[in-house]
């Protein structure tokens, strides 16, 4: 009974398959299935054959007495029938061939690879491409990697451990910290050839559940608490600027300044950057000016941004206009009494040129940013520096890992992390530079959990092209390409094409999704058509070829928990050296990856724990913000002295020109007209009438122009003319 049901049951979801005659016939051409059909075929011609042989032979043997055998059905008479046996059967291959071969080409596969050929990898072409660690606690040999695919017959995970750059797309509440953040930091903790970490950590919640477990396997931690910075270790984003200064690299800092600012001011959708860029020189000039003072005083504990902050604060904000009504302001006066090659004097220009509006809101852009250090705070975790960013990837220190907590109630000061990367990187990249190999002796990598929601770390894409030489990489998880371009631009594209793994875990960004899915591949596929009269049963059936993605932009957006897709381009050998096609990865049902909860549970608990309840040596917490500002009202008075011997040299110009004239030879040659330049320049600012200064402007002999000035009673400015 069961087996006429089994029967029934298969015929009826025969005949519920779409297609399914043209499936059958698919069927038949596939060469087993036409072995057996043979074999099946000759059989029961054979005993066809039988059957009438032993019919026809008892007919004829009746009136002799012959019975009728029916065991004798089953023996074929091949001697005494041969002629029946080979006519039929050669009718049989005949018209089998026949019906085969019709059927082959009506039938046999079409899809050649003619509209596309892409396929997922295998699990036979993972095992031989990549090297497998157990899941979990057991140390293993050689360096670590981010998890690509699971083996399911070890109950164990494939590793690339190779220098590359990945690029990891996941949304919010994707899980992409429980399917790849927590597992990769699981697997770099384990590895025996340890490396070194940066890992941007929003709300904190990486540090709380890893400091413990990575100093028992044998790495030095720190915490860059942006959240409460009383417990935090401490960094001073100036300290780079203050130790190439006291070198006598004038050229470095100021680099390093740029860098600096380029975190601080650096807006992609600022519609008028001049005043970012106006803001940056500004501030660049104030850095290197304290820099120059506090370095020369002996008191470069005082070199800090609340510094700057204060300083712009307190002079910039001071406004005067002397007894000529000439206006003045205090960080003016301060910067013209620098020599005239400093590098400080140099960065201000910009703010020294401007003047009304346009100079005030230099000053209001700048000091937006720079308010941030002037919280108590943040001020004193800004004031020190617990780390030689050296050590970081020295063989000589453990290994390091470095979590930067950001709060994601509050972005003010999340450039305090971008700051801090790239800073490290410069150093890293300087050292690896100078170092036999050319590279860092430890490899580095900087694992940036919402790298599309830090502000933009300056020269990333240059960055990310040259830092795998020198043994630096970067995994950088974003929501979406589209919030990749948000903030890099252009610079978007060499960003993505760097990076050799592009892991996908789930996005809705429709851009993102239809460029994934295009990346993929398509493969070839066979389209079916019917034709026919509404209620006629003679139907004609159609095949065509067509290209379907492998993975549509609607079923990537539909990916199921734990689910994931690698995209590999720079895969090219195997673990053997041996070339190969690097087929996408797809991680799905019972290979999906697995989270965090689900087998890591024992190592990676947060449970019951704070951010406070991970502890920080905190070189700061004594600090008093006060003894770090600098007394610039000593420098206003000296100031206000200068400028009030220049005024009394206004108020006797005969005498005063006549005293220099006297002192001093005054050369008769041409100006150039750099030095031509200048003079109009102090002319126009000590409000020299226009048609004097184009007369002025036709002089070309410095004695002249004295002279000139002299007739129209501003012979004062000669004297300013030559400390100039």
């Amino acid at each position: 009974m069961n087996l006429f049901e089994n029967i029934k049951k298969n015929y009826n979801e025969f005949l519920d398959t779409p297609n399914a005659e043209m499936k059958l016939a698919k069927k038949l051409v596939n060469k087993e299935y036409v072995k057996k059909i043979f074999i099946v075929g000759l059989v029961a011609i054979t005993l066809i054959l039988n059957i009438a042989i032993e019919l026809i032979t008892s007919v004829l043997g009746i009136l002799s007495g012959y019975k009728i055998n029916i065991f004798r059905i089953f023996i074929p008479r091949w001697i005494t029938c041969f002629p029946i046996y080979f006519i039929v059967y050669l009718l049989f291959i005949i018209v089998t061939t026949k019906m085969i071969v019709n059927l082959r080409i009506s039938f046999n596969k079409l899809e050649e690879g003619q509209k596309g050929t892409a396929r997922f990898a295998t699990l036979e072409e993972i095992n031989a491409q990549y090297r497998s660690i157990p899941k979990r606690d057991i140390p293993f040999e050689g360096l670590g990697g981010i998890p690509i695919a699971r083996n399911l017959v070890k109950d164990e995970i494939y590793i690339d451990d190779s220098i590359v750059n990945n690029l990891i797309i996941g949304m919010t509440r994707s899980g992409k910290g429980e399917t790849f953040i927590l597992p990769s930091l699981d697997i770099y903790s384990r590895a025996k050839n340890k490396i070194s970490l940066v890992v941007n950590d929003p709300k904190g919640e990486l540090a709380i559940m890893c400091k413990k477990i990575f100093e028992v396997r044998g790495f030095d931690t720190y915490l860059l608490n942006l959240i409460e910075p009383m417990n935090s270790m401490s960094y001073n984003p100036l300290q780079l600027v203050i130790d190439a200064y006291k070198k006598g690299e004038y050229d470095e800092a100021q680099l390093l300044c740029k860098t600096l600012t380029h975190s601080i001011y650096y807006n992609p959708n600022s519609k008028d950057p001049i005043w970012e860029k106006s803001a940056m020189s500004l501030v660049n000039a104030l850095i290197l000016a304290i820099c120059d003072k506090c370095i020369s005083e002996g008191s470069e504990e005082k070199i800090t941004l609340y510094t700057v902050a204060n300083m712009l604060s307190e002079l910039g904000s001071k406004n005067y206009v002397d007894i000529y009504d000439v206006p003045h302001n205090a960080l003016d006066d301060y910067f013209q009494e620098m020599p005239n090659r400093s590098v400080a004097k140099m960065q201000y220009s910009t703010s020294k040129f401007s003047a009304g509006n346009t100079r005030a809101s230099i000053f209001t852009t700048a000091m937006s940013e720079l308010q941030v250090f002037t919280f108590n705070k943040l001020a004193k975790l800004t004031s020190k520096t617990s780390i030689n960013f050296e050590d970081v990837a020295s063989k000589d220190c453990k290994p390091s890992i470095i979590f930067m907590a950001t709060p994601d109630y509050d972005t003010s000061n999340h450039f305090v992390a971008s700051i801090f990367v790239r800073q490290l990187y410069y150093v890293l990249a300087k050292k690896a530079t100078f170092s036999k190999g050319g590279k860092c002796e430890r490899r580095v990598k900087f694992l940036l959990d919402e790298f599309g929601n830090m502000p933009s770390i300056e020269g990333m894409a240059n960055i990310i092209t040259v830092c795998l030489g020198r043994g630096i990489s970067f995994d950088l998880v974003v929501q979406s390409y589209t919030q990749l371009k948000s903030l890099y631009g252009d610079s978007m594209d060499t960003i993505k094409s760097n990076c050799g793994n592009k892991i996908y875990i789930l996005t809705d960004d429709p851009s993102t999704l239809e460029e994934v899915s295009k990346t993929i591949g398509e493969k070839t596929i066979i389209t079916n058509s019917r034709s026919g009269e509404v209620f006629s049963t003679s139907k004609s059936q159609t095949e065509s070829l067509d290209s379907r993605r492998l993975l549509s932009p609607d079923e990537l957006a539909k990916l199921e928990k734990g689910e994931m897709v690698v995209i590999r381009p720079i895969k090219r050998e195997d673990i053997n050296n041996e070339k190969i096609k690097a087929h996408p990865i797809f991680n799905q049902k019972e290979r999906a990856m697995q989270h965090r909860y689900e087998y890591l549970l024992d190592t990676f608990n947060k449970e019951g724990l704070t951010l406070e309840d991970v502890k920080i040596d905190t070189l700061h917490k004594n600090v008093n913000v006060e003894d770090l500002l600098i007394d610039f009202e000593e420098t206003s008075v000296e100031l206000d002295e200068k400028i009030e011997n220049l005024l009394k040299k206004k108020l006797n110009p005969e005498e005063e020109t006549l005293k220099k004239y006297n002192e001093r030879e005054i050369d008769d040659i041409d100006l150039s007209d750099s030095e031509k330049y200048k003079i109009i320049r102090i002319c126009k600012e000590w409000d020299v009438d226009s048609s004097d200064i184009e007369h002025i402007k036709n002089l070309n002999k410095k004695i002249d122009i004295y002279n000139y000035l002299e007739t129209i009673g501003s012979g004062y400015l000669s004297d300013l003319i030559e400390e100039s």
